[in-house]
């Protein structure tokens, strides 16, 4: 990969959209709780050696605060898949450049490193950093979709009521909620449930039956469904953008299933790559 300079770094993060991690604090850190439950004990031993913490919540997000430093990770959090296609097409959609190519790319390479048990080991702690995150990421429909709007996020909307997300500060102004904000964080938080209570729910639709997860599939065959689900639901919004609880009736449950086959998704990979 080719160095990229100071003035190039500062140029492509000034002209980039702020980061906007899928799910936020909540979801990501709930993906790995539950997936951390599903380790067999071999694999739980190895994140303990490589990571120094069996607690993989606690580095759920750190690809997320990596992201201004190592500008060329930027588009490894997502994939866009144009909203007007039904399928994934890599030279389209997953192209390199100065910023990185694309979430499917890079589970791809971080799977190969993990798994080397030749590699270095902090290249192998890294890259199960790297996938504890995406694996997270590429479950948020809008991380694998885009209208020409960055997966959502220049879509501004009323959110029960609310216009800005956070409130304005000394520092800065005001956030605005927009489509994807909504989807990393509006409606998860809108339950009011705390992370364990997540975990709780998820883990027992998840034995009951209630919430499934289809055996094998890769990457790419989910960042398709991700696309769908985006299109069907995330995109599936009123004239007037003012969103409320209709919206989060009707997506509730494509939320909450999607974190449950990331969780389960990632538990597979761990077991798969570390735990034989």
């Amino acid at each position: 990969m080719k160095t990229i300079s100071a003035v190039a770094t500062a140029m492509i993060l000034l002209a980039a959209p702020a980061p906007a991690g899928a799910w936020g604090r909540t979801g990501h850190r709930v993906i790995a709780t539950l997936a951390q439950s599903r380790l067999n004990a071999k694999a739980r031993q190895q994140v303990q050696m490589l990571l120094g913490t069996s607690d993989l919540a606690s580095v759920a997000l750190w690809a997320d605060e990596i992201r201004g430093a190592r500008p060329e990770t930027y588009n490894w959090h997502f994939v866009d898949i144009p909203k007007n296609k039904t399928t994934y097409d890599a030279m389209r959609d997953c192209a390199p450049t100065p910023m990185g190519d694309c979430v499917i790319a890079e589970i791809a390479r971080a799977r190969a490193v993990l798994a080397d048990k030749n590699a270095a080991h902090d290249d192998r702690a890294e890259a199960m950093r790297f996938l504890i995150h995406f694996y997270g990421d590429m479950h948020q429909p809008l991380h694998c979709a885009d209208n020409m709007d960055r997966g959502g996020n220049g879509v501004v909307v009323t959110w029960f009521g609310q216009t800005d997300s956070s409130p304005a500060t000394a520092d800065r102004p005001a956030t605005k909620w927009n489509l994807h904000s909504v989807w990393d964080f509006g409606i998860i938080d809108r339950v009011g449930q705390s992370e364990a209570q997540w975990v709780a729910s998820l883990r027992h639709a998840l034995s009951a039956g209630t919430i499934t997860v289809p055996a094998g599939g890769t990457p790419i065959a989910w960042a398709q469904s991700a696309h769908t689900l985006a299109v069907s639901y995330a995109y599936n919004t009123p004239a007037s953008l003012d969103l409320g609880q209709p919206y989060q009736t009707r997506n509730l449950p494509i939320v909450r299933r999607q974190l449950a086959r990331a969780a389960v998704r990632l538990a597979n990979a761990l077991n798969e790559l570390i735990g034989t």
